[in-house]
């Protein structure tokens, strides 16, 4: 995993979301928790694009879960987002929630630029 510091990235280019949660509540029968990961993209208050997934979808069992989720930008205007991830413990009944800011950019304009190749 190579974290984009800039959190600035083209339309053309995937975001990719990697987010570990420790500590999920098990259930003493199935040995399985029970968590829902909703990863959501704000433009201002608006919601432009969200994405739920539960641990069972993820096929993760155990007091760990790994969120590891590809946001596509292509439909997504130039201009700046907040992603935010919220996971929910249901056996615990807690909630956690993370968010961090980015920037989206034309993919016209990460073309232009680019350095021409030398010989061209």
């Amino acid at each position: 995993v190579r974290p984009k510091v800039d959190l600035t990235f083209s339309q053309d280019q995937p975001m990719a979301v990697f987010q570990q949660f420790y500590n999920l509540k098990v259930d003493e029968q199935t040995h399985k928790n029970s968590a829902t990961v909703d990863t959501e993209v704000f433009q201002g208050q608006q919601s432009v694009a969200h994405f739920v997934q539960t641990s069972e979808q993820m096929h993760q069992t155990g007091d760990q879960l790994t969120l590891q989720q590809v946001v596509p930008l292509t439909s997504l205007a130039p201009g700046k987002y907040r992603l935010e991830v919220r996971a929910t413990d249901g056996l615990a009944n807690q909630t956690v929630t993370r968010s961090t800011d980015f920037t989206v950019t034309s993919a016209a304009d990460k073309n232009a630029a680019a350095p021409a190749s030398p010989g061209k």
